[in-house]
C-alpha cells in the first residue's frame, strides 16, 4: 500500500484500477491530495485526480525496454 506522503512526481502507479503517472502536485488537504495526472495506455488527456488516503494505491510495473 502507499501512502500519500511517498508520492513524488514522475510516479507511475493505479489508482482505483487506473494506470496513471503523477505529473504535478496542485494541493493537499488533511484527508486527501490533488495531483495532475496522465492516463497510461490510452489517449485520454491530462486530468486532475484526488488521491486519498484509503484508495487503492500500488506501483505500477513494467518490463524495461528491449534494448
Amino acid at each position: 500500500m502507499i501512502r500519500l506522503e511517498n508520492l513524488r512526481v514522475g510516479l507511475q502507479l493505479v489508482h482505483n484500477c487506473q494506470p496513471v503517472e503523477l505529473l504535478y502536485f496542485e494541493r493537499r488537504n488533511p484527508t486527501a491530495e490533488l495531483w495532475r495526472v496522465r492516463p497510461l495506455f490510452t489517449r485520454l488527456p491530462e486530468r486532475p485526480e484526488v488521491l486519498r488516503s484509503n484508495d487503492s494505491l500500488s506501483y505500477l510495473h513494467t518490463s524495461p525496454k528491449a534494448a
